[in-house]
């Protein structure tokens, strides 16, 4: 999974990707520089991954709650509280990207995901980057933003190091609790269907 983080993202850190309209739009956070996109919803949301330099990188992965990343996923957490959200010290965007940055909550997921608030149109080979991934376009102010499918660590079938199903599904970290199992973090999940 990443990690989606906003300005007022063994995940990935993401903060939310490729922004068409953005010349008139894009606006830096004035604490670090980073590029943000308003899409008329109650947060902003980056232009691409922490630890990418534009918005069809990957980025970063990190385990839920760890602000560093790791190459082997089989090593025991670092943090194991189970809070309802997540507290800014172990959010990786609020750690690497300071600021007003941080991961988004599982209610901001459910709100970019609403179909009378955003489209989702699956990229295959986005902007011939051979990158593909969901362009997500808010139906309130036209802003979009481009969510790579920059695939995941997986413990149980894989090297140390290992990614798989990049460029074929996405798994973003949000910084909530998983409401059926506390054990667990929410997640936004998506391949290409």
């Amino acid at each position: 999974a990443k990690i989606c983080s906003f300005a007022t993202s063994e995940a990935k850190t993401f903060v939310a990707g490729n922004c068409l309209n953005m010349p008139a739009k894009e606006v830096k956070d004035p604490y670090n520089g980073h590029a943000y996109v308003d899409l008329g919803l109650s947060v902003r949301w980056a232009t691409m991954n922490v630890g990418a330099t534009s918005e069809t990188e990957y980025g970063d992965y990190f385990a839920w709650g760890e602000t560093e990343t790791k190459t082997n996923y089989f090593d025991t957490y670092t943090y194991t509280d189970n809070p309802t959200t997540l507290p800014l010290d172990h959010d990786a965007a609020a750690a690497n990207w300071k600021g007003a940055w941080r991961m988004p909550t599982l209610t901001e997921f459910e709100e970019l995901k609403n179909t009378e608030n955003c489209e989702w149109v699956w990229q295959e080979n986005y902007n011939s980057t051979g990158v593909n991934g969901w362009l997500v376009t808010s139906k309130k102010n036209s802003n979009s933003i481009f969510l790579p499918a920059a695939g995941y660590y997986n413990n149980y079938s894989m090297e140390p190091g290992d990614i798989i199903d990049t460029n074929d599904q996405g798994r973003y970290w949000s910084s909530s609790i998983d409401e059926y199992n506390s054990d667990r973090a929410s997640v936004l999940l998506f391949d290409s269907e």
